[in-house]
């Protein structure tokens, strides 16, 4: 049996992905994931849910809520501008973590459609993208698995690749 070369499965799976443009949306939200996006904002997201925390102790305890911030000496004085009802900051954090939610889902069910497009394509079937997207919601599970098991694998690597590097350039080691 004929194995395929690299640029041989590349330029199919160019003509692929250029025949069915609906599989770009699919490839647009699984490279979010892949790219780490989603994890960047659902850890900025985090900073800043926590720091607004500490803020809303303080806002609650009687300190200004500019004060409470560390905003500057020169918005102090503003807190009609700055002022932040109890209902809207609760909704303005669901809103977040509902959208944050629900990109992962939609990034991860996108990657089991690609999935799925490109196993129907090797049995030579087009599957149409709604029963590809199906496929991959069902698929939600595994999928996510392996995805927060790479990203820990990615940054135990990182961890254990700069640790030597830390002591190195760290001032209790000497060279």
């Amino acid at each position: 049996m004929h194995q395929p070369i690299y640029r041989e499965v590349l330029r199919e799976a160019w003509f692929f992905a250029w025949r069915n443009k609906v599989l770009w949306v699919f490839g647009f939200f699984a490279g979010l994931m892949m790219s780490g996006g989603i994890y960047d904002l659902g850890f900025k997201m985090f900073g800043r849910v926590t720091s607004l925390g500490s803020a809303w102790r303080a806002v609650s305890q009687g300190m200004p809520l500019e004060s409470a911030l560390g905003l500057p000496d020169k918005f102090r004085g503003t807190s009609q501008l700055f002022a932040l009802e109890n209902a809207w900051m609760i909704a303005a954090i669901l809103v977040f973590f509902v959208v944050g939610l629900g990109l992962i889902w939609l990034s991860i069910s996108s990657q089991g459609a690609l999935i799925s497009a490109a196993a129907g394509k090797a049995k030579n079937k087009l599957l149409p993208a709604g029963d590809a997207f199906t496929l991959g919601m069902h698929k939600f599970w595994p999928l996510l698995g392996i995805n927060v098991s790479l990203k820990v694998t990615i940054a135990l690597l990182v961890m254990f690749t700069t640790f030597p590097l830390f002591l190195l350039l760290s001032s209790s080691v000497a060279l």
